[in-house]
């Protein structure tokens, strides 16, 4: 069967429910194609991961430090190790093995800043 993915929802908000992302850095979001300004992208770490995936019996396994960009719509600066929430989410599954996520949001909530 072709396309199957095309009829995939990624559920964001379950995935980051249980999740604490912290922020390692910021850079210019651009375009692949045009080199467009489009925002900004935010590289965060999963420094805690409490979701409750289904897994094989004697098997663990989490997301916890992984890395990922947030591609933020919008032009915003954020400092490092700062907590945060990404607000309206809209992320892809993708890749080979379906391994791989693209999350791109209008907004980023500070929970906790190091500024503070």
């Amino acid at each position: 069967m072709y396309h199957l993915n095309q009829f995939l929802k990624f559920d964001s908000e379950s995935f980051f429910k249980d999740k604490q992302l912290v922020v390692c850095g910021c850079s210019e979001w651009k375009d692949y194609t045009t080199k467009a300004h489009m925002g900004t992208r935010v590289d965060v770490m999963i420094a805690m991961d409490n979701t409750p995936y289904v897994q094989k019996p004697g098997e663990f396994k989490s997301n916890a430090y992984e890395r990922l960009a947030l591609k933020v719509s919008r032009d915003v600066h954020i400092p490092v190790n700062s907590v945060v929430v990404p607000v309206n989410v809209t992320a892809t599954v993708y890749g080979q093995y379906r391994n791989q996520l693209s999350v791109k949001c209008t907004d980023i909530q500070v929970v906790q800043s190091e500024e503070d």
